[in-house]
């Protein structure tokens, strides 16, 4: 069966802030100190994770009963990387994959070296969180449909909050990877662009999903 992937969105390279911001009061060590770094590009990526509709292309059986405008949850890294092994394999492009955790940030950030895209708050009309930092319940309680918050800069949603997202970086832990952006059920201090956690590769957290990104130049298995 052909996949069928929702919008891919063309990000350009260049210098973008990678890392904790000047204002950012929740930074630990775990987290590289803020600076200016070069990313490569250009390269694409999903204007929203993968949904349960776009897995279901893949794996008919799994979500039975669930929206298919949800994104795909559940998600182990091996599973991801078999999607994306799928999707080569589909295509014939091998320029597939899960973001470098420098792609991640350069999309979430969209220009921007603040704690949050647009500052240093985040509003619960931008992204779905459960609660304030005050504890607080703000969120709507569980995952929404994809591109049910506005969009960045780039044109790209759901990057924070909703379900935390694989990326290709590996974790200081064996057999573990990096997850980014944080999920519904989270605080704000951890939807910040510079937050990251890592998880084993078998994980398959409820609230952890994937977007993927493609890389231009690369060869076709099928040419």
């Amino acid at each position: 069966m052909k996949v069928s992937l929702t919008e891919m969105v063309v990000l350009q390279g260049g210098r973008t802030w990678i890392g904790s911001s000047r204002n950012d009061k929740f930074s630990n060590t775990g987290e590289p100190p803020g600076g200016w770094f070069e990313v490569e590009g250009p390269f694409e990526m999903g204007k929203f994770p993968v949904t349960v509709a776009e897995w279901q292309s893949f794996e008919p059986g799994r979500f039975e009963g669930v929206d298919g405008e949800l994104p795909a949850h559940g998600i182990s890294w091996g599973d991801a990387m078999v999607f994306i092994k799928w999707l080569r394999n589909d295509t014939g492009d091998e320029g597939w994959d899960l973001p470098t955790a420098r792609e991640w940030e350069h999309a979430a950030r969209a220009g921007s070296d603040t704690v949050f895209p647009k500052g240093d708050t985040l509003s619960p009309r931008e992204a779905n969180f459960l609660f304030d930092e005050s504890i607080h319940r703000v969120g709507p309680g569980g995952m929404t449909k994809v591109g049910a918050y506005p969009p960045n800069a780039f044109g790209l949603h759901d990057l924070l909050g909703n379900v935390c997202e694989w990326t290709s970086e590996i974790g200081e832990r064996a057999h573990c990877h990096q997850i980014r952006g944080g999920a519904w059920d989270y605080l704000p201090r951890l939807l910040r662009c510079s937050w990251s956690d890592e998880i084993p590769d078998t994980s398959e957290r409820d609230n952890v999903g994937f977007r993927v990104v493609r890389r231009p130049g690369m060869t076709s298995k099928h040419d």
